[in-house]
């Protein structure tokens, strides 16, 4: 099966859209045409296509890249195969969680440039879980500049 084909067995289309509207139920992301999503293969093609995405949001304006000290490796090879230039990933401390410090990314925020903030749900090395809402809840606060 292929839910990249349309032509073939049309079978893995239906049942991703199903998979994603259960996940937009449970999460409570609106379960319409405003909310969309795909299944990939894990972490490293779910990092590109989320950044890609994020680049095209900014119109190709120039990203900067926070994530914590402990955040996934697949980063620095997304933001390679995309063009981003590692030089604007910003490595941001943990505190005493292993959370990213909430704190210190925000004073290291730079809104001159389109921002992403990538949060981690179980980091490899310690299964940490980063403030989600309190990411957000920063993101919120400067939707044209930070995703």
């Amino acid at each position: 099966m292929n839910n990249q084909s349309w032509d073939g067995n049309q079978a893995s289309i239906y049942l991703e859209r199903q998979v994603l509207t259960w996940l937009k139920i449970i999460i409570g992301f609106p379960n319409d045409e405003t909310c969309s999503g795909a299944l990939v293969s894990g972490t490293s093609v779910a990092t590109i296509v989320a950044l890609a995405v994020a680049r095209k949001k900014f119109h190709d304006r120039k990203m900067k890249i926070y994530c914590s000290t402990d955040a996934h490796n697949c980063i620095i090879r997304a933001v390679d195969i995309l063009g981003i230039g590692k030089e604007n990933i910003i490595i941001i401390p943990t505190n005493k969680q292993r959370q990213i410090d909430l704190q210190i990314l925000e004073k290291s925020i730079d809104l001159n440039f389109g921002g992403v903030i990538i949060g981690s749900t179980g980091t490899v090395g310690t299964g940490a879980i980063d403030d989600l809402n309190g990411l957000a809840d920063l993101c919120a606060r400067h939707p044209n500049d930070l995703w």
